[in-house]
């Protein structure tokens, strides 16, 4: 019995091998089988992630058109090809700012010599003096000036602008004024002089203007006032002082000018004008503008 044992535990192992083979295949096979499932798992999350790829794209491309669709640069149909795009320098014409203008610089200006005929007074060591301004006979019969001009305007529809202009400096030549004393004191009658003076003028400006790409042309009427102060310097003895006399008339003109941008704000001019109402009175000047809208809100 113990020998037909040994003799049968071997045979068992024998026929118990194949099973475990087949056993360690079918793990096999299960393992490739796990390999596919992982394999169709990673390939599902490749299409999730593809998906995930595209989802964002999508919506990247579709902020982003709408972004864009917000600030149309041209409007219309691409595939028949009607499109509508704004002209170049559209973005100035921004109807929120009004359209300033701010312009300064300098001038110089002749106009007819106020201090002709004009009477006044000083005094002189407690004694007063009285005289007046005559035509000295010689040079010339107007006044020069040298002025510093400031402009304050407002753009208006179809290319028309209204503005007030200041003009503030010196009379740099009286022409051909002189004084003369009417009253003498007790030691004498003192000597006068003319001694230049200052100039104020202020008008109101309606100008029209039209341009190029770079530069613009226009044409202006301006009506104001001048007023002219003369300065007379007098002495006495050993005692030296000033007085003036001062004097206003009316102003118009009709003016030309041409202007240069710089870029679409600023801007540099000049301008050249004559009197309407004064022979030989006439102005010229240079200046530097601002405005509040890209090329004066005309492109």
């Amino acid at each position: 019995m113990k020998a037909a044992a040994w003799i049968a535990a071997p045979l068992a192992l024998s026929l118990l091998a194949p099973t475990q083979a087949e056993a360690s295949s079918c793990s096999g096979s299960g393992g490739s089988s796990g390999s596919s499932s992982s394999g169709s798992s990673s390939s599902s999350s490749g299409s999730s992630s593809s998906s995930d790829w595209s989802s964002s794209d999508s919506s990247s491309y579709s902020s982003s058109s709408s972004s864009s669709s917000s600030t149309p640069v041209c409007s219309g149909d691409d595939v028949l090809g009607f499109r509508d795009c704004k002209p170049f320098g559209a973005w100035g014409a921004n109807l929120r700012l009004p359209q300033v203008i701010l312009s300064m610089g300098t001038a110089v200006r002749q106009a007819p010599s106020l201090a002709i005929g004009k009477s006044s007074s000083f005094s002189h060591e407690g004694e007063s003096f009285a005289y007046r301004t005559v035509d000295s006979g010689t040079g010339s019969d107007v006044d020069t000036m040298m002025l510093f001009t400031l402009r304050l305007g407002f753009g208006l529809p179809k290319k028309l602008y209204v503005a007030a202009d200041f003009e503030f400096g010196g009379l740099t030549d009286v022409g051909r004024t002189t004084a003369e004393m009417a009253t003498s004191g007790m030691r004498g009658s003192p000597t006068i002089t003319p001694d230049g003076g200052i100039a104020v003028n202020m008008l109101g400006v309606v100008g029209l203007r039209t341009g190029s790409k770079h530069a613009s042309f226009g044409v202006e009427v301006a009506g104001g006032v001048h007023v002219a102060s003369y300065s007379f310097h007098t002495q006495y003895l050993a005692c030296e002082q000033y007085t003036s006399v001062s004097a206003a008339a009316p102003l118009a003109e009709i003016r030309a000018n041409v202007e240069h941008w710089l870029n679409p704000w600023i801007k540099v001019g000049a301008n050249v004008g004559g009197s309407v109402i004064d022979r030989g009175s006439w102005m010229s000047g240079l200046y530097l503008g601002f405005h509040t809208r890209a090329f004066a809100g005309e492109r």
